[in-house]
């Protein structure tokens, strides 16, 4: 199924009302409106069961409720439609699945105004649902943040419930195939290769952003989604042109990737309309700044995560070496959520002081598991420690010490805490 989702004002009530019931071959299937003139009022009662809802009574419902809530945009007006090949489903199965959809979507069908018909102007078949965003109990708004993320989700999950033909959303319908013409068989299949990899590195990015706008209370931005490329290995470029505003690059390894060449779901206006919002003042900084930290974490993490390995499998959390004291301490007192720290100070700080370098990652844990953090996977947090420091030379030269001893005696267990501290 494909979903299209609109908001509007109270005024757009009654003209949606008219297009959607008035519309040749429209059939009403049903809602918790009642849509009776008032004219009707006084006929008999079976008679008035039997009566069609009117578009203009069904907008005074609508427009009644106005007063309970400050919406500037309560009106909601959603089309499903089947893929063209799908069978009709019976006015009932429609019903139905139109109430799952709204239910999953925050609408309450008792305390939420809605109605939904059926047209039959297309070929393939579809339904509209005029929906009110106002509860009329607590006069608040059905939230509509992501709505149109969310409901692809929604679409899935009814198309494995009531055995429907899958149909791509719309963003992966705007993925643009590589030209068959442009490739030998064995290059085009590389390109293919590589370019569905990339697009499933972004996908994952975009519902990291999400995840953490979601559990930080925070809006999506481009920035943050730069930063959760980070995380899979890409990097964001932004380009500003004269006239065409912006548009985006995907560095990926040493390949430089245009978003166009990917589709349009990947492109700036692409993200925009997945709910990643764009303000140059605010996010091109940020976004220019995260090359350079790449490159730090390629310089300076690199020989601190053997430090973190081995202090990782040895159960230790802590050694305090003649320059340097080094840290493992967790950040987070959920443990299905732990995250952990890997903290380096200078063993003469006070209590409290900042800490000279700060890896952190998510995927971590300190127990004898840990057999790689992988670069992609961490954050750098220092900006004042470069690759010519103490820190890093004496990083490097037990990475190269234990480098050695692995390569004499392969059974041979990694350094303990006291051949640390005396290194260090």
């Amino acid at each position: 199924m494909i979903s299209n989702i609109s908001k509007a004002s109270a005024s757009r009530f009654k003209s949606l009302s008219t297009y959607t019931l008035e519309k040749k071959g429209a059939t009403f299937l049903g809602g918790n409106m009642s849509g009776i003139e008032l004219e009707l009022r006084g006929v008999d009662v079976q008679l008035l069961s039997q009566s069609t809802p009117t578009p203009s009574a069904i907008a005074r419902e609508f427009e009644f409720t106005q007063w309970l809530s400050r919406v500037t945009h309560p009106c909601c007006h959603i089309s499903l439609s089947l893929h063209p090949d799908e069978e009709d489903l019976e006015d009932e199965q429609w019903l139905q699945l139109c109430q799952e959809y709204l239910e999953t979507m925050g609408f309450d069908l008792d305390e939420n105004q809605y109605f939904v018909a059926k047209h039959t102007d297309r070929e393939h078949p579809h339904v509209h649902i005029v929906a009110n965003r106002v509860n009329l109990v607590t006069g608040m708004a059905v939230s509509d943040s992501f709505d149109r993320f969310r409901s692809q989700s929604v679409l899935r999950e009814l198309e494995r419930k009531y055995a429907l033909e899958p149909t791509q959303s719309s963003w992966e319908v705007q993925k643009k195939q590589t030209s068959e013409r442009s490739f030998s068989a064995v290059e085009r299949e590389q390109n293919q290769a590589e370019t569905a990899a990339l697009q499933s590195k972004i996908e994952g990015a975009i519902a990291q952003v999400f995840k953490v706008s979601h559990e930080y209370g925070t809006v999506p931005s481009l920035s943050v989604f730069a930063e959760q490329l980070v995380d899979y290995g890409v990097a964001l470029e932004v380009t500003k042109h004269r006239e065409a505003g912006h548009s985006i690059t995907y560095r990926h390894g040493d390949a430089a990737v245009p978003s166009h060449k990917l589709g349009q779901a990947y492109q700036l206006e692409g993200l925009t309309k997945k709910g990643i919002s764009f303000t140059p003042s605010l996010d091109l900084e940020t976004i220019q700044q995260i090359p350079h930290k790449i490159q730090q974490v390629s310089q300076v993490a690199e020989p601190l995560l053997d430090i973190w390995k081995v202090m990782a499998s040895r159960r230790v959390s802590e050694v305090v070496g003649t320059h340097y004291r080094f840290q493992i301490r967790a950040t987070s007192k959920r443990k299905k959520a732990q995250r952990y720290q890997f903290v380096v100070f200078p063993t003469s700080s006070e209590p409290g002081s900042e800490p000279l370098v700060v890896l952190e990652s998510s995927r971590v844990k300190p127990d004898p598991s840990v057999v790689s953090i992988p670069l992609e996977h961490v954050n750098l947090r220092s900006n004042d420690v470069s690759s010519q420091s103490p820190l890093i030379a004496k990083a490097a030269a037990l990475k190269a010490l234990i480098a050695k001893r692995k390569s004499q005696e392969p059974t041979h267990r990694s350094p303990d805490s006291r051949s640390l501290q005396n290194q260090l």
